[in-house]
């Protein structure tokens, strides 16, 4: 690795470092089969797809960032943007909040919160491979 790229990882391991920890506390807060239950089709999932890609070249720290990002990152992002929108749709929606927010803005907030992934991906990667580590990362 060259100095460049170690500082990169550093970099992207600082940031992600909240990410992480509240993670782990959701980890250990949950009882196990439904953590298990909530794992298995993500893990089910990247393994199809590696099985069915597996002639091809993959670029593995892309897949695996993504994988990362989607299961920490974007629901670390979404669950405070939620957080965040139902303050303030308390004020419009009144006792119906919750409902009003997990139904218009909880989506919205995800897919922007995975899309954000994919363009810190696309500027962490070196310019040749970024575009198609980017696409084969869409696929998850």
């Amino acid at each position: 690795m060259t100095p460049r790229s170690d500082v990169r990882a550093v970099v992207s391991l600082l940031l992600c470092m909240p990410a992480f920890l509240w993670t782990a506390d959701l980890v250990f807060a949950t009882p196990p089969l439904i953590l298990a239950a909530a794992s298995a089709p993500a893990a089910l999932l990247t393994a199809l797809i590696l099985f069915a890609q597996r002639g091809e070249r993959r670029p593995y720290r892309a897949l695996g960032f993504a994988l990362l990002w989607g299961a920490v990152g974007a629901a670390c992002l979404a669950t405070i943007g939620n957080e965040y929108a139902l303050a303030h749709v308390a004020d419009l929606a009144g006792y119906d909040a919750r409902s009003v927010t997990s139904l218009l803005v909880a989506p919205a907030l995800e897919e922007v919160a995975k899309a954000l992934g994919l363009v810190v991906l696309s500027c962490l990667l070196p310019h040749r491979c970024a575009v198609r580590a980017t696409a084969s990362s869409t696929v998850l």
